[in-house]
């Protein structure tokens, strides 16, 4: 066993036998490869957060235009519901001048 681990020692000191496997004719056209394809991914990723950045800004006006519209039925249901009772209190008035002549 000793001599197993010796040899296993020896074969990790030499960097040779970590890249043993590694073909040489491929390393080029793969580094090209990925390298486009970072590329890609670069470009990828920049228009995303442009993207992002857009949905942001949009979502930040949206919110402000929901918040005037939120508003504005408020105020015009409170003007609505005023002027009903305005008006049922000019009815049972104009009711009772009509029940007194």
């Amino acid at each position: 066993m000793q001599s197993d681990h010796n040899i296993k020692d020896q074969k990790l000191e030499e960097p040779d036998f970590l890249y043993a496997d590694l073909d040489d004719k491929n390393r080029g056209v793969d580094y090209e490869r990925l390298l486009s394809k970072l590329t890609k991914l670069e470009k990828e990723n920049e228009s995303l957060i442009k993207d992002l950045e857009d949905s942001r800004a949009q979502i930040s006006f949206l919110s402000e235009k929901k918040e005037i519209l939120e508003r504005n039925i408020t105020i015009l249901f409170t003007t609505a519901t005023e002027d009903i009772k305005r008006r049922d209190r000019q009815i049972i008035e104009l009711s009772m001048k009509l029940r007194n002549r």
